[in-house]
């Protein structure tokens, strides 16, 4: 997919995420849907970047240090006139029906689970702002097939060079898959620290990037990993320790192969 051609309207859209790797992401996602992304990093920035500058819409993670969503929602419902009513769209990685229910109650007008494509980003869009999509354009050039991997990694990788090219996907990627990388050492930390709520945020941060990313078998093990942070810290967690380093090596190859690793 190529979405190369402007909306009728470029939206300013401020972005609330605390993840630096889901935060390069969103941005040029929303640049090439020709929209204008500002971004905040918790609940307190966001507030005081729409109190500076109204956006058309905002972005908001529901889980975030300080101030989280769900409160920054809330502080910006009190508020008089248009900035009281600003379209909020939640996002979050945690269980979806929970999660949307918090997100309307919190004054929230809809909620994106994560993982979300880049066309289910665009449809939201659509739905709460007058913002036409793109006409489909011929795609990005990507490189050839590298042989007979994983379908499923493949298919997902090479769909993302397609829509952020390779000067933007490669360096996400590097970042990511990096051993001594940003996402990386802190979940294995957490792994080998055995302290339930270390684990289980650690996880909850990387499952989320690595499913933008395309890195679906890493998404999957990090939402395992997730969901049993509490006996992993009673039990020992070598095994899944070995499982995460075999998978990000698996990944690793994978984009090597697709050219995605080289600066």
């Amino acid at each position: 997919p190529d979405l190369s051609v402007a909306p009728q309207r470029a939206l300013d859209i401020l972005v609330a995420e605390d993840h630096a790797i889901n935060r390069s992401y969103l941005a040029a996602v929303l640049e090439r849907l020709g929209h204008h992304p500002r971004f905040a990093e918790n609940g307190h920035e966001a507030v005081a970047e729409a109190e500076r500058q109204a956006p058309d819409l905002l972005l908001m993670d529901l889980q975030m240090p300080g101030m989280d969503g769900l409160a920054a929602t809330r502080a910006l419902r009190r508020r008089a006139g248009p900035l009281g009513r600003i379209k909020v769209i939640g996002l979050s990685a945690g269980a979806q029906n929970a999660s949307r229910e918090q997100a309307l109650a919190a004054g929230m007008d809809d909620f994106l689970a994560k993982p979300f494509g880049w066309e289910d980003l665009r449809q939201m869009l659509r739905r709460h702002t007058d913002a036409a999509a793109p006409a489909p354009a011929p795609p990005l050039a990507g490189p050839a097939d590298p042989g007979e991997p994983a379908p499923a990694a493949l298919a997902a990788m090479q769909e993302l060079l397609q829509l952020l090219g390779a000067a933007t996907y490669g360096p996400l990627l590097r970042e990511f898959l990096d051993e001594a990388g940003s996402s990386q050492p802190p979940l294995e930390q957490a792994l080998q620290g055995g302290d339930a709520a270390a684990l289980g945020a650690q996880a909850h941060h990387y499952k989320g990037a690595a499913y933008l990313l395309g890195l679906r078998e890493l998404a999957d093990l990090a939402g395992r990993l997730e969901a049993d942070a509490e006996a992993l810290a009673q039990r020992g967690s070598a095994e899944a320790l070995r499982e995460l380093r075999r998978l990000r090596a698996d990944s690793a190859a994978l984009a090597e192969r697709l050219g995605l690793l080289t600066p």
